[in-house]
């Protein structure tokens, strides 16, 4: 059977089933009265799903709380926040009837300009992309980093026994899975080579495993910080 996004995310973060993480019905609907706005069916269900999660929602980037949600002065519903406050993203508010509409980002908060780019076509492919971010940079139960060039035939080693998340893959980066128990984001330099791999896995052997397997000089890895 084939996950879901909200499921896929719960694999990677270990979440265990019935654990009670989201907002309740109520309290979208007050945020629904206090913007004059309807929440996309997506969002609305990752919400109820995940939204309290602190984890998975704050690890890096931040899931704005309830109260901080708003919509700008030029119409979007920013819902999402850059982990320094340089950017956030948001939904068109004419497009917030659809079910899976576009999510933008804009980061240009300080400055005269209110230039809005499209980030991602759908939103639960933002919200799952987002979740893996968070994920490979310290949401995981473990992680690691490797800052160097990969050598020869790493990439095609990843493409054998790894399956691409071809939705997400974008010209400076792809991602790869192994059925969202572990997970690698890929930096790719303009020689297309990779320069940058971050990985999370919610298991520790597998984890082990993947630190010796990959042959990579590692810059960080979680562990350490509990020595």
């Amino acid at each position: 059977m084939i996950q879901t996004y909200i499921e896929q995310i719960k694999t990677l973060y270990g979440v265990e089933q019935g654990e009670a993480l989201g907002f309740s019905a109520l309290e979208l609907k007050n945020l629904e009265n206090r913007l004059n706005v309807q929440i996309p069916a997506i969002l609305r269900s990752y919400y109820l799903a995940l939204g309290k999660d602190e984890v998975i929602n704050q690890a890096f980037n931040h899931l704005a709380p309830l109260a901080e949600v708003c919509v700008s002065d030029d119409g979007f519903f920013v819902f999402y926040t850059e982990n320094q406050g340089a950017g956030c993203w948001g939904i068109k508010k004419s497009q917030l009837t659809e079910e899976n509409p576009p999510v933008y980002v804009n980061y240009d908060l300080a400055g005269s300009s209110s230039e809005w780019l499209l980030d991602s076509q759908h939103l639960d492919g933002f919200l799952l992309n987002a979740a893996i971010i968070n994920a490979v940079l310290g949401g995981a139960a473990f992680n690691a980093n490797s800052f160097h060039i990969a050598p020869k035939g790493f990439m095609a080693e990843i493409e054998a026994n790894w399956q691409e998340l071809k939705d997400l893959t974008e010209h400076k980066q792809r991602i790869f899975t192994r059925d969202f128990n572990d997970i690698l984001l890929l930096c790719i330099n303009p020689e297309d080579q990779v320069e940058g791999v971050f990985m999370g896995s919610n298991d520790s052997e597998s984890f082990e495993q993947l630190l010796e397997s990959l042959d990579l000089n590692w810059d960080y890895i979680s562990e350490d910080d509990e020595e």
